[in-house]
């Protein structure tokens, strides 16, 4: 094996170790919010639903809907920020 494909290979290993440490920092984080904070991170972040779905979905109106996910948002921050300091952006 070549230099060069091992050092790639290394460097995909990396990235993939890094990929999953960040999954499990961001389930650790969304585990502290409460539901309905992780409710509309994930229909709208993750899924990435409309707000008039999501509407559907929860019966609130759209204006609860963007303020909640941006308040959620800002959680999430601070959750990600308690779990690993400096990382976050």
């Amino acid at each position: 094996m070549s230099a060069a494909l091992f050092a790639g290979r290394i460097a995909a290993t990396d990235e993939a170790t890094m990929t999953r440490e960040r999954q499990l920092l961001l389930g650790r984080a969304l585990s502290t919010l409460s539901i309905e904070d992780r409710e509309i991170l994930v229909l709208k972040d993750l899924e990435e639903l409309p707000f008039e779905e999501i509407k559907a979905i929860t019966v609130r109106p759209v204006t609860a809907l963007k303020i909640r996910a941006v308040r959620a948002r800002a959680r999430l921050r601070q959750a990600l920020e308690k779990l690993a300091p400096g990382e976050t952006p």
